[in-house]
């Protein structure tokens, strides 16, 4: 009765990993190459801050609303966010002025610093939600493959970043977080 449940939650855990590992290299490629390695240290100091705000609002939400509901919301969210970060990577520099291309770096930094945490946190409450504590035990090994398999593959895809481009690489991300979103509700 566990193999259909597991089975998808391998995939989610897979298509979660190979988003973040893709999403990742667009944020370090973008950033270095917008706002120099001299910044980076900031970046840091700022995202742990912001992922303490984050991390409050995230377990917040988590007590008032149902979590398959929550998880939906934040996908659509993640989704919705990638495909105006590619718009702006790749249309952007049409309508922007040449001052706000640092800005979008930045946010976009912070932005895949939240992606990275909440959507890992939210695949292990998913895991508590669905599987006692002995059902996990039992499970974790195949499981966690998923997420290895996912980090292989996103990176085997992010080194197509040369041919298609790096920002394109985005494009990938919001096919394979639809499905975790399918997964989800179901």
């Amino acid at each position: 009765e566990e193999i259909s449940t597991s089975v998808l939650l391998f995939f989610y855990f897979f298509m979660i990993t190979s988003s973040a590992y893709i999403i990742k290299l667009v944020k370090i490629s973008d950033f270095l190459e917008k706002l120099s390695s001299r910044r980076l240290p900031y970046a840091y100091l700022l995202t742990a801050i912001l992922i303490g705000f984050f991390v409050t609002l995230n377990s917040r939400l988590l007590r008032v609303m149902k979590r398959h509901v929550y998880i939906s919301i934040s996908l659509v969210f993640f989704i919705t966010s990638l495909l105006v970060f590619w718009l702006l990577f790749t249309q952007g520099r049409n309508w922007l002025p040449l001052a706000y291309w640092n800005w979008i770096s930045m946010v976009f930094w912070f932005w895949a610093d939240i992606f990275l945490v909440t959507s890992v946190t939210q695949f292990w409450i998913l895991i508590n939600d669905i599987y006692n504590p002995r059902q996990a035990k039992r499970l974790i090994g195949f499981l966690v493959t998923g997420g290895l398999l996912g980090g292989v593959a996103g990176a085997l895809l992010a080194s197509l970043s040369k041919i298609v481009g790096t920002e394109n690489l985005l494009l990938i991300c919001p096919f394979m977080l639809g499905l975790c979103l399918v997964i989800v509700n179901r």
